[in-house]
């Protein structure tokens, strides 16, 4: 199935809600526990997506995506070269 198939089915829709959920409380712990990161590459990339739609729509700060994506300490040309973070940053302002 393609991605834009994918996007449009119900499984995806109930995973959005499940994933939204898990973002919801893992960003709660963040500051206090949690150290997470995200393995982009074992994920289908509708998952990929979704995860950064639930960023950009929940209007998580920065620091959170850096954070998940294992990009907080890099430089501002690590930032620009990662191809979701940059995905985030154009949904965010859209």
């Amino acid at each position: 199935m393609s991605s834009k198939k994918l996007v449009k089915s119900a499984k995806y829709k109930t995973y959005v809600r499940y994933a939204t959920a898990y973002d919801n409380r893992l960003f709660q712990r963040i500051k206090t526990v949690d150290d997470p990161k995200i393995d982009i590459g074992k994920m289908h990339p509708a998952e990929v997506e979704a995860h950064i739609r639930i960023w950009a729509t929940t209007e998580r700060p920065d620091w959170y995506v850096q954070k998940l994506l294992g990009l907080e300490s890099k430089s501002r040309a690590e930032l620009a070269a990662s191809k979701e973070y940059q995905h985030f940053l154009k949904m965010k302002s859209s």
